[in-house]
């Protein structure tokens, strides 16, 4: 699908997203709430987390880590329920063709996690710009152009990975 895909109507968000999106975006968030309550503090002292999401609880005292560890203790279930809430309304709602603020505010916060998620996997920073994809790189190049056997949006531009393309879909999900 291309083209907008989101749109104002009265009080309501329009979605139009098609099936393998909506497919896509629901395989995700299972994943991403699976490693979310997968996770248990690592026994050697250590947090235990997944690399993957510690965008999704940045340090609060990055030059003291005994208070950034307190701020961790006390915040991380809290943290971990607003997460997993966004992502239970927006998987939800996969299938809505309108949204209400709720809604359309839960699929904003879980998109963003999914990207920063994948964005981490990827090893993206923000100072990356995806629109400059080198065409010498060796990893496997995929067509974003929304037809064959990688619709994702984008038209002509080439993805490293599956896993970049897909990236590049929830970037385009998020503006």
């Amino acid at each position: 699908m291309s083209g907008t895909r989101f749109g104002a109507r009265g009080s309501l968000v329009s979605v139009h997203l098609a099936d393998w999106e909506r497919r896509l975006l629901a395989e995700m968030v299972g994943e991403l709430r699976s490693n979310l309550l997968d996770h248990t503090p690592a026994r050697d002292g250590g947090d235990g987390l997944d690399p993957s999401l510690r965008r999704l609880f940045p340090p609060a005292y990055l030059s003291d880590p005994d208070r950034d560890a307190e701020y961790q203790r006390l915040m991380r279930d809290e943290l971990l329920a607003e997460r997993l809430d966004h992502l239970d309304l927006l998987d939800s709602t996969l299938a809505a063709d309108h949204l209400d603020d709720e809604q359309i505010t839960a699929w904003m916060q879980g998109l963003n996690e999914l990207r920063l998620v994948l964005g981490t996997q990827l090893d993206i920073s923000e100072e990356d710009d995806p629109a400059e994809i080198d065409p010498h790189d060796p990893a496997p190049a995929f067509h974003a152009g929304g037809t064959g056997s990688n619709p994702v949006g984008g038209a002509g531009k080439h993805c490293r990975s599956a896993a970049a393309c897909i990236h590049t879909f929830i970037l385009t999900l998020c503006v």
